[in-house]
């Protein structure tokens, strides 16, 4: 006999329990992401539709941005329904389509200006938003798709938004400490 599952006494193994009490951490975290990024979309939006000098943008780079600006709230609520209601693939796709859609729009700058590795402060931001975010994103996108390790795709697609709230925190508290 394996020590390491009970069996009851009739024989019969433990019922597993239902999917959605072990999907609820993935929800959760899903759910609080998707709070974060709605907002953060809806706030570039509304300020982006206030402000008449966005609306001359200009040739593939202005395309890729109006496509970020425009579809980022869209997404992010889709994510945000989607991990209310369960459907937890549905929402890391949502999720990683949100990472795949900033990547798209900072390629034009990429293309024209190169990675801008000079400074050693701007390096990681700039090869985290060019290459690891679409990775994570290609990466949580096929592993939803499978219906496979959703926890590892869920931490793919959550952590952009946990960094960029981290960002904020240490900005936030390093203006408490010393000012402007």
């Amino acid at each position: 006999m394996n020590t390491a599952m009970s069996i009851d006494n009739s024989g019969a193994m433990p019922a597993p329990p239902p999917a959605a009490t072990r999907l609820i951490g993935l929800r959760v975290v899903l759910i609080l992401a998707a709070l974060s990024e709605t907002f953060d979309g809806y706030a570039t939006f509304s300020a982006t539709i206030g402000d008449p000098s966005h609306h001359g943008a200009q040739g593939l780079a202005g395309t890729f941005t109006t496509a970020q600006i425009a579809s980022h709230p869209f997404l992010a609520t889709a994510t945000l329904v989607f991990a209310l209601i369960g459907r937890v693939r549905d929402a890391i796709i949502a999720m990683a389509a949100i990472l795949a859609m900033n990547w798209l729009s900072e390629m034009p700058s990429v293309v024209l200006h190169g990675f801008e590795l000079n400074d050693p402060t701007n390096a990681p931001l700039v090869l985290s938003h060019i290459v690891a975010y679409p990775l994570m994103a290609a990466c949580a996108i096929a592993l939803a798709r499978r219906g496979e390790r959703l926890g590892i795709a869920t931490t793919l697609v959550a952590l952009p938004t946990l960094f960029a709230w981290a960002g904020v925190t240490a900005f936030a508290i390093a203006v408490s400490i010393h000012g402007f």
